[in-house]
């Protein structure tokens, strides 16, 4: 399955360096978990993000060109508002070209393609600057590249890329609203990628931080990029488990863990030392974690045995059920991602129960 990237909302977030109750305590029952539109209601690659409490997703649809009679490749941009999608701009804005994130900042949605960033304001869309795959042949051999999407925080946009080769993530480039920079790898040699073995990347206040789990010596480095240097800040034994989502609040990395696919663990490390805030919650398969921080509290999303949507937060010393446990229909292998804002919490997945198509649910 693939590993999704977590989506950050900086806000204060104090934790105690201890470990606290792994058992989440009741839900509140006064709301639910309700799909945004219907079960299954896209059936494209999409990308979520909230923007002032309204969710927003990036499609893709294809078209047949008349004269070759191959498919097209096309983007549009849907917003859910008084209970129901709705297209933003046009449909087809961009064509034949691969749609690697998008972001809502002051009311501006920014569409990340291989080939541009566009940019929608005043109702209409326009180029904003040169995409990601203008600067592949500077930074590695073109012919083997792929650009993995990382983050968007505007005017920084930061990609990974991996030699399809060597499986090793060869450079990490910045956008700064006009151009991308080439601003290497925090470890020498590439590590070696394969699943369970991926960068995770967050940003606050400017500052680039990054974890990679290391197979060879079954550690996860977590570095961060400031001023111009890439610098290590600490390392975790990662035996028969592997990072699985990062984010950081006040320069304080956290981590969830996946132990043999059956254990769940979520860390914070503060004064030269890891500290556990969940300590090994146990399931007879795990299939993922996702963390994500806003109004002061740390959210864990999860899909554990019956391969359904669980959600919890961390309240004091205490984790507590967001809604019902799996609450979701089943999750298929596919883009799978999370976001909160102002406590209310969103999930998108893959739906089986739904044909496999797209569904995005809200808990209100």
């Amino acid at each position: 399955m693939k590993k999704p990237i977590s989506l950050i909302v900086l806000i204060l977030i104090v934790f105690t360096g201890c470990i606290h109750n792994n058992t989440p305590s009741s839900p509140d029952n006064s709301k639910t978990w309700k799909y945004l539109g219907s079960a299954g209601f896209s059936q494209s690659y999409n990308i979520l993000d909230v923007y002032l409490g309204t969710p927003y997703i990036s499609c893709l649809y294809d078209t047949i060109d008349p004269g070759t009679g191959n498919p097209i490749v096309n983007a549009y941009v849907q917003k859910f508002e008084n209970g129901a999608w709705t297209d933003v701009g046009n449909r087809g804005f961009k064509q034949g070209s691969n749609f690697y994130g998008m972001k809502v900042v002051g009311g501006i949605i920014y569409a990340v393609f291989k080939d541009e960033v566009m940019k929608y304001e005043a109702g209409v869309w326009s180029t904003q600057g040169p995409g990601p795959d203008t600067v592949i042949p500077t930074v590695a051999p073109p012919a083997t590249m792929n650009m993995w999407f990382g983050i968007t925080k505007w005017p920084n946009i930061y990609e990974y890329c991996i030699d399809d080769s060597y499986y090793s993530a060869s450079a990490i480039i910045k956008y700064d609203g006009v151009n991308w920079t080439n601003i290497g790898t925090p470890y020498t040699p590439a590590v070696l990628l394969t699943d369970h073995v991926s960068i995770r990347m967050a940003e606050e206040n400017g500052i680039l931080y990054t974890v990679y789990n290391d197979i060879i010596t079954h550690t996860a480095y977590v570095s961060k990029y400031e001023g111009g240097i890439w610098t290590q800040i600490c390392s975790l034994d990662i035996t028969n488990s592997y990072v699985e989502s990062f984010c950081v609040y006040n320069s304080t990395p956290f981590v969830s863990l996946n132990e043999n696919q059956s254990k769940l663990s979520v860390l914070g490390y503060s004064s030269g030392t890891w500290y556990k805030l969940l300590d090994k919650k146990t399931f007879n398969h795990l299939y993922f974690s996702l963390l994500s921080i806003d109004n002061g509290k740390l959210y864990c999303f999860y899909s554990g045995d019956s391969d359904k949507f669980s959600a919890m937060k961390y309240i004091g010393t205490s984790w507590v059920d967001i809604g019902q446990k799996d609450f979701s229909d089943r999750i298929g292998e596919t883009t799978i991602s999370a976001a909160v804002y102002d406590d209310v919490p969103y999930v998108f997945y893959g739906d089986v129960d739904a044909g496999l198509n797209n569904s995005i649910m809200r808990y209100e």
